[in-house]
């Protein structure tokens, strides 16, 4: 009988694997900073102190901001702000959020 609940990875594959996983969380940092930086320039685009609703915008999570939804990696594929009073010229710079499938801003300027 062997050993149970436990993998053994040779050590020829555990250098690439943990370069992969490096890779993969650099990256998913990346595009966390780059979509907060994208959201902050929406808001101020869109003159967000000017809006109804702007619940938590600019502090903190971007996920925990009104209108945002968010996939499990805190990836925003959503923004609804309906009727919110935004109010100015929506940035190309929103192109950048790539898994972004929804967006709403009926009711606006």
């Amino acid at each position: 009988t062997g050993v149970r609940g436990r993998i053994s990875v040779p050590i020829m594959y555990r250098t690439p694997i943990l370069l992969f996983l490096f890779h993969v969380l650099t990256t998913l940092g990346q595009s966390l900073t780059l979509q907060n930086h994208t959201l902050t320039e929406f808001y101020f685009a869109t003159r967000g102190d000017q809006w109804t609703i702007s619940s938590n915008w600019l502090v903190g999570d971007p996920c925990l901001w009104s209108g945002i939804s968010c996939s499990a990696l805190s990836l925003v594929y959503q923004i609804i702000l309906v009727n919110n009073s935004l109010n100015g010229t929506i940035p190309e710079s929103l192109g950048n959020l790539v898994n972004l499938s929804n967006l709403d801003f009926s009711g606006n300027s």
